[in-house]
């Protein structure tokens, strides 16, 4: 499974689109993409033209954010929740691996990381974050 995180600012230019059609058929991709800035029934049109059978949507909040998530008939995914910095997910690879996958595009704020770091019980250690954090390191 291969899985591709990009904040897309907007899913409309002609530029951005061409390059994600060019990975997606290069690698066939699973795909994750924040601030899409787009409703359901443009980012559906697009699902469906890049050839993925799932999705998952959050929509913007005014004129920002957005969240979709694309897979594929093959990835078992199963969504746990979401909200407008977070798809979290539950995927099984050949119906043996379990593991846990959280999309983010998330804010700097205490409150968002303190209960990113509780989604998780400390048993569930296969568990892997993805996405926008907006942290900047110094």
């Amino acid at each position: 499974m291969a899985i591709v995180s990009w904040n897309v600012r907007s899913l409309e230019k002609s530029e951005t689109i061409r390059t994600l059609k060019f990975l997606i058929d290069k690698h066939r991709l699973s795909i994750f993409l924040s601030e899409t800035k787009q409703q359901g029934k443009y980012l559906e049109r697009k699902r469906v033209w890049f050839k993925f059978a799932n999705s998952h949507y959050v929509h913007p909040c005014g004129i920002g954010g957005g969240l979709a998530l694309w897979w594929n008939e093959e990835t078992d995914l199963t969504i746990l929740s979401s909200h407008k910095h977070l798809i979290d997910t539950k995927i099984s690879i050949n119906k043996e691996e379990l593991w846990f996958c959280s999309f983010v595009y998330g804010p700097s704020k205490r409150e968002f990381w303190e209960g990113m770091s509780s989604l998780r019980a400390v048993n569930e250690s296969n568990w892997c974050l993805i996405g926008d954090t907006d942290i900047m390191i110094n």
